[in-house]
């Protein structure tokens, strides 16, 4: 259990894969979602809208219902949430997408002001890649 209430609500909200209900109520105005790692997601965005349609929607359509999101460990200071993640999700077209995520969560007054997450952006390349070629693919037959 975590001492900070508004950190446990963090938790909550990404173990149950509620990602856009966080998004919504509780990205502060000036936020910044940066993403590290060598692949073309690795950016970083400046807004909820911009991470909302660069990354989070564009993933969201190759993703079946039922993907998981296990929170394997968290530490929080202050204003910092750290929280170790394992994703567990198929794509649509069957192939699995598992992923390994560190997200390093900053906190002000009950609004996440930045968050820099670390995951495989290669991986998650590949398999968004792999998908969008299988989606239009089927739309030209």
């Amino acid at each position: 259990m975590n001492d900070n209430p508004f950190h446990e609500k963090i938790i909550q909200l990404v173990e149950n894969w509620k990602i856009e209900k966080l998004c919504n109520d509780y990205f502060a105005e000036q936020f910044l979602w940066k993403v590290k790692g060598s692949g073309q997601f690795s950016t970083t965005y400046t807004s909820k809208e911009e991470y909302f349609e660069k990354a989070l929607n564009r993933l969201s359509r190759h993703i079946r219902e039922g993907a998981t999101i296990s929170v394997l460990d968290s530490y929080s200071v202050r204003d910092t949430l750290i929280l170790e993640l394992e994703g567990q999700m198929t794509t649509i077209s069957g192939q699995p997408y598992h992923n390994q995520y560190c997200w390093i969560i900053k906190t002000d007054k009950e609004k996440i002001t930045s968050i820099t997450a670390y995951l495989d952006t290669l991986l998650l390349e590949r398999v968004i890649n792999q998908e969008e070629a299988t989606s239009s693919g089927s739309k030209q037959s």
